[in-house]
């Protein structure tokens, strides 16, 4: 199955996003505060590795608005 250019777009867009909110779950009251930043800081790359993705393949923020706006 091969996926148009929106539908590889939206898959990045929900790839980055499901990697970075698993991360921010982890986050706990019961963790040490180092875990708890580096949670953090591994939710933030994997949210920027997407965003970096789909702006080399030439996606415009309002088409990232859009992938965000469909996945919510």
């Amino acid at each position: 199955m091969m996926l148009d250019r929106e539908e590889l777009g939206r898959k990045i867009y929900q790839v980055a996003r499901d990697h970075s909110e698993g991360y921010r779950r982890n986050i706990s009251q019961f963790n040490t505060a180092v875990e708890n930043e580096t949670a953090e800081k591994c939710a933030c790359a994997a949210s920027n590795t997407g965003f970096f993705l789909l702006q080399a393949l030439g996606y415009t923020k309002e088409d990232m608005d859009r992938f965000r706006e469909s996945c919510e």
